[in-house]
């Protein structure tokens, strides 16, 4: 049951209870209202529990999906790294670094 509808049968319940006057044969509006107010409570705090348990739900896959991200950037920079002191090592050895290896495209 949505929030929307458990207000819907507050309301109902309300009027049946407070706002008729009218008076049907083997049956108690009064009661009617009453039990419509109850179910429709039970139902605003069922349909809360259930918000709020879809928000949790969702922020935990989003966060999930954070960590991924994160390991992802993570391990590029380590390979970036790695590349760079590679370069740094061949450029202090007096080696030449191609252009390819720079990640520049080789003059022509």
């Amino acid at each position: 049951m949505t929030i929307g509808a458990s207000i819907l049968l507050i309301v109902i319940g309300a009027i049946l209870k407070f706002a008729m006057n009218v008076e049907v044969a083997q049956v108690s509006l009064d009661t009617v209202g009453i039990i419509l107010m109850i179910a429709g409570g039970v139902g605003l705090i069922l349909g809360f529990v259930q918000e709020g348990m879809a928000r949790q739900a969702r922020r935990e896959g989003q966060m999930q999906a954070r960590r991924a991200q994160t390991q992802a950037l993570e391990a590029e920079t380590r390979a970036l790294e790695a590349e760079t002191q590679a370069l740094e090592a061949q450029r202090r050895a007096g080696g030449e670094v191609r252009p390819e290896e720079r990640g520049e495209p080789p003059p022509y």
